[in-house]
């Protein structure tokens, strides 16, 4: 009597994972395009694309967040990019404005938009204007470049952010809404300035000094860098600027500009630019992002 195999035949398990590996082929073929399929579908809740320039919605307004953010009908929540989060004692006004101005069941559209991590659409919303140079001209809010640091948002980003500060501009010449009741300010660089204190700071002065040490760009505003108001850039950033700022760092030694940012202590007041844009060049006259 033959004895029994312990195992099945060789054949059989060449034949068995031939089979399986083939099924596992096309599995992960017909996965990949389903996921190709649905990643380039127009659905809410995802965007189509990484680029945020590639989307344009439309939507019924609802209401506002306790944030400030807008609430629609169809594409959930949306946020102004390019605006600083009101502060706790500017929500009152923030929210009154828009509620004046977006009147529940108001259509509008949001364009150049693209999601943020908690799954809001952030870009730019017209009523049908600029609802962002609405919210400017009347001194409600202050612009705020780091709202939109998608790499691909270069080319838009320069066109409108000068519109953007000429209109914040107005309003703080005229002394309307934040800049009336001195919630928002620019303060020069030879004052104190405080840090750490989790809030966006503008700040105007004259950069005295430009040095590159251990890859790190050093913007000093005084003549004592262990005390003095400073901007620093890493390596990245440096690049960042080239890139998009025609101004070489070595250049901007004598020049008046305006910063934006988060004031942390290290030998004085210190902003780490985490974007080219949170630099005003030419604040006498002229193209701010020359």
């Amino acid at each position: 009597m033959p004895k029994r195999p312990l195992g099945p035949s060789p054949t059989r398990v060449i034949g068995a994972f031939a089979g399986g590996w083939l099924a596992g082929f096309w599995l992960f073929i017909l996965n990949g395009i389903s996921i190709l399929a649905f990643g380039l579908a127009p659905t809410l809740g995802m965007a189509a694309s990484s680029d945020p320039t590639a989307r344009t919605l439309s939507g019924q307004v609802r209401g506002l967040t306790d944030q400030g953010d807008i609430i629609t009908a169809s594409h959930g929540v949306w946020r102004l990019a390019l605006l600083d989060r009101p502060r706790s004692t500017e929500r009152e006004l923030w929210a009154a404005t828009l509620n004046e101005l977006l009147p529940a069941g108001s259509q509008i559209t949001i364009s150049a938009a693209f999601q943020d991590r908690w799954g809001r659409w952030v870009g730019m919303i017209k009523i049908p204007t600029s609802l962002q140079t609405a919210l400017l001209e009347r001194g409600v809010a202050v612009v705020n470049p780091m709202l939109w640091s998608k790499p691909s948002a270069k080319t838009t980003l320069l066109k409108i952010l000068p519109q953007l500060y000429a209109a914040e501009d107005r309003a703080r010449r005229a002394q309307k809404g934040l800049w009336a009741t001195g919630n928002r300010s620019i303060e020069p660089a030879s004052t104190t300035i405080a840090t750490d204190d989790g809030q966006m700071h503008l700040i105007e002065g004259t950069i005295q000094s430009v040095s590159e040490v251990r890859d790190r760009w050093y913007l000093n505003f005084g003549t004592d860098w262990r005390q003095d108001f400073t901007l620093q850039l890493d390596k990245a950033q440096a690049k960042a600027w080239a890139a998009t700022r025609p101004v070489p760092l070595t250049a901007l030694k004598g020049q008046r500009v305006r910063v934006r940012g988060w004031p942390r202590y290290a030998n004085g007041p210190l902003i780490e630019l985490t974007s080219p844009f949170m630099i005003e060049l030419s604040l006498d006259g002229g193209h701010p992002l020359r």
